[in-house]
């Protein structure tokens, strides 16, 4: 090949972009990082011999190079283009997790349900029956509960429609519910510590510790309850 007009012969920044992605095609293919190395430093080193032999930089950056990684791919290694060319999988949730989501989505939705029903209706017969700080105490009491109990059959309505092909969708809903019942009551004392300890504040900063809290123990135990529920 002729040298042209483009510039004097040697390498260009062009050619270390066209290198780059020659490589990325090679890593794509599966090319381990090894021969990759071994395979650019050869590469490398005969685009600059190219050039100093007077191969002009328009040419060598005309080569489509996908298409060369292919071919020098399929010479060195069987590689399989047809596989590489295919799109990756998407990722696979892992069902002990598919779980746990399943089983939070429907206790939010419950949850959010009660703000929107229980709560209002029990804030209003509260002001309009309770005469003491025991009768609130105990209707504030009864919606917890029951925005809990609601919270729970969200979370195993979800699980159970979620497996709803699978001969086990009753036992993993029964499951999620009573697991998310149990989070439920154990994460009561941490929370109820941390709204006494900061004199039952409701600064957003206190708030949202014992939001955190309650989660992450929520957490936890629906884990160990997905784990128990996959054996």
């Amino acid at each position: 090949m002729s040298r042209t007009s483009g510039g004097s012969a040697g390498w260009h920044p062009r050619l270390t972009a066209w290198v780059d992605r020659v490589e990325g095609r090679w890593r794509a293919l599966g090319v381990a990082e090894a021969e990759r190395v071994r395979w650019r430093r050869d590469l490398v080193v005969d685009l600059a011999q190219a050039r100093l032999d007077g191969a002009a930089l328009g040419e060598v950056l005309a080569v489509d190079p996908v298409r060369f990684a292919d071919d020098v791919a399929t010479a060195q290694a069987p590689y399989d283009m047809e596989v590489a060319r295919r799109p990756a999988p998407p990722r696979q949730v892992s069902p002990q997790r598919a779980f746990v989501m399943l089983a939070f989505a429907g206790a939010l939705v419950g949850g959010l349900l009660s703000l929107l029903t229980v709560y209002p209706v029990g804030l209003t017969l509260m002001d309009a029956f309770a005469d003491s700080y025991a009768q609130e105490g105990l209707i504030a009491l009864t919606l917890h509960v029951l925005a809990g109990l609601l919270a729970a059959t969200g979370g195993a309505v979800f699980v159970g429609f979620g497996h709803r092909d699978s001969g086990s969708s009753r036992r993993l809903a029964l499951t999620a519910g009573g697991g998310l019942l149990a989070a439920g009551a154990l994460a009561v004392g941490p929370a109820v510590a941390i709204a006494r300890a900061s004199g039952y504040s409701t600064q957003a900063s206190t708030m949202t510790l014992e939001v955190l809290v309650v989660v992450a123990i929520c957490a936890a135990v629906m884990h160990a309850v997905a784990r128990l529920a996959a054996r």
